[in-house]
């Protein structure tokens, strides 16, 4: 039974097939084009005007811009050439899987050929375009961050990227790129300044390599920005430009005088110092200051120097300042330093270097002064404490110093004042610079006494730093009349007596005294001379002339510093019974007294 079944349907497939190939079946597409949106499953039909028995090949032609899986990369649908068999039907679908692969592309087609049949004619449409329409925007194209640095010298890649969250870029899209300089300059750039971004399928990023071209310069970090523009196929993402920072390694330069120092006559006039840098700098406007070191001997009458500010511009490696060495028309000593040092503003912009101080040497062209005392001077006795002036012809800038001595013994003048008359110390002074006196002193005694004028000598001797002019000076200790009271010159008692003797002569003394106004004994510096004789009026009751007694007019002196003298009366004897009889001499000062 079974052999019977197998051999008619045998039979049967048989005259099947001969009927097929005696009446061939005519295949093709159920239209010549379509369409369809990404990520879509569509169909495509082949139909038969009969029943078909055989097979057909269908291919993926060539001319087909969308891209079938396993292309490699990006693609947009799965299907691939094949042939068919069909067993009877009389129509068969396709499916074409279209994917969506988020790119930025243009519509896309898969052509599909109906290439050849078995027992099947290939008829009209045997081709069919499949339009994929496009529905991805472009994609975004950013940077990938908003700022970047490097070192100058160094290489740098400034990246964009596609914008992960958008679309792929399909199309070819291209993006210029501009660097604008914010403190940078067109010198910094090693590199071009602009340039075009192109990204193909499958670029996710894109970057250019830049470089800072290394100055050797100190400077500020500079900044440029770069800008994107003109965009294709893409568009740009937000945000400002990118910026990016140029990070200056180069040291400061170091500042220093150009010399350590100079020497000028104080004579010199005007004079500049220079102060440089080692190297450039790419800073515009660095100052260094200078001003004058507390350790200068040099004040402000040998020169015009104030402090100041030198100002470098970019680029500039040597500044300097000027002033003036001026004759101050002092002697001072043989040389003066002016100490100058330099500090800087900001230690980021210059370092002081090895010569940061200038010692300017100023030689003095100036003679000592003389120094000298007054030849004369005087003062009343009153005057206790009286100063001698010691002066310079003109001032100095260095202190003089000398000696001063009493010298009234050495050279021993008329009326020279005695040890009980004053004092004097012999000692040192100095004048100090920028002076043109002092003093020294001595002490007289006023001892109130009717005197001479009195001398004393002083000198000065071996000064520093100047010379001796007049050296010696005569003072003269003055004794006015009326300055000191006179003494009083009188008899030491109102009365004496003495006995005449029977014959013969006597010599009867009476005692003249000074006294001061309250009855004291006391000397005179002057000589004090006085008249005496018979008082006129009453000259008493003895008979002069040799009589009773003898005693002419006349005058004596009592002699500086003596307190008294005596006048001599001849006493006459005589063997005469008489009464006493008195003598009356009167007294009558003459100089002084």
């Amino acid at each position: 039974m079974m052999r019977i079944r197998s051999i008619i349907q045998y039979a049967f497939f048989l005259a099947f097939l001969s009927g097929s190939m005696i009446y061939a079946v005519t295949a093709s597409f159920s239209t010549d084009e379509d369409e369809a949106d990404e990520d879509e499953t569509c169909q495509v039909t082949i139909e038969f005007d009969a029943p078909a028995w055989g097979s057909v090949t269908y291919d993926v032609s060539g001319t087909s811009t969308a891209t079938a899986y396993g292309a490699g990369g990006y693609y947009d649908y799965n299907l691939s050439s094949n042939t068919l068999d069909f067993t009877g039907e009389e129509s068969y679908t396709l499916n074409l899987n279209v994917y969506n692969d988020n790119r930025y592309e243009e519509d896309e087609t898969i052509v599909l050929n109906l290439v050849s049949g078995n027992n099947i004619t290939i008829g009209s449409p045997s081709t069919i375009t499949f339009t994929i329409d496009s529905e991805d925007a472009p994609p975004t194209v950013e940077w990938r961050a908003s700022s970047s640095s490097q070192t100058e010298g160094q290489n740098r890649a400034i990246y964009v990227d596609v914008d992960e969250d958008g679309s792929d870029v399909g199309e070819t899209a291209t993006i210029d790129w501009t660097i604008t300089n914010v403190s940078a300059s067109s010198s910094d750039h090693a590199v071009s300044t602009s340039g075009q971004f192109t990204f193909t399928e499958m670029n996710s990023y894109k970057y250019f390599n830049y470089r800072a071209d290394g100055d050797g310069l100190d400077e500020n970090n500079e900044t440029f920005t770069i800008a994107l523009s003109s965009n294709t196929n893409c568009s740009l993402g937000g945000g400002s430009p990118h910026q990016h920072t140029i990070l200056d390694p180069d040291d400061p330069p170091n500042v220093a005088f150009s010399v350590s120092g100079n020497t000028y006559a104080e004579s010199q006039g005007n004079i500049a110092v220079t102060v440089d840098l080692d190297a450039a700098s790419g800073k515009d406007d660095i100052t260094v200051n200078y001003a004058i070191d507390p350790s200068s001997t040099a004040d402000t009458d040998d020169h015009t120097l104030t402090a100041g500010v030198l100002t470098y511009a970019e680029g500039d490696q040597s500044e300097s300042f000027s002033f003036n060495i001026e004759d101050d028309g002092l002697d001072e000593s043989d040389t003066e330093d002016l100490v100058i040092y330099l500090t800087g503003n900001n230690e980021n912009d210059l370092t002081i270097g090895e010569i940061g101080t200038h010692t300017i040497t100023i030689t003095d062209i100036d003679g000592m002064p003389t120094v000298s005392i007054g030849t004369t001077g005087s003062d009343p006795e009153s005057v206790t404490s009286p100063e001698v002036t010691v002066t310079l012809s003109e001032l100095s800038g260095r202190d003089v110093s000398l000696s001063y001595a009493d010298k009234t013994a050495e050279v021993a003048p008329d009326n020279a004042a005695t040890e009980d008359d004053y004092t004097f110390t012999d000692g040192n002074l100095t004048i100090s610079a920028g002076s043109l006196t002092n003093t020294f002193s001595f002490t007289v005694v006023d001892d109130n006494l009717n005197e001479e004028d009195q001398k004393i000598i002083y000198s000065i001797a071996s000064p520093d730093y100047a010379t001796l002019a007049n050296s010696q000076q005569e003072y003269t200790i003055t004794n006015t009349a009326g300055d000191d009271p006179e003494p009083y010159c009188g008899f030491s008692s109102g009365s004496s007596n003495v006995d005449e003797g029977s014959d013969g002569t006597t010599t009867h003394s009476v005692s003249v005294v000074l006294k001061d106004s309250d009855g004291n004994s006391i000397t005179s510096e002057k000589d004090i001379t006085f008249n005496y004789a018979i008082n006129a009026a009453d000259g008493g009751t003895a008979a002069g002339s040799g009589t009773d007694y003898t005693l002419a007019a006349a005058s004596t002196t009592i002699e500086a510093g003596e307190s008294d003298i005596d006048i001599d009366v001849t006493i006459v004897g005589d063997a005469l019974y008489e009464n006493n009889e008195t003598i009356i001499i009167a007294l009558d000062p003459d100089n002084g007294g």
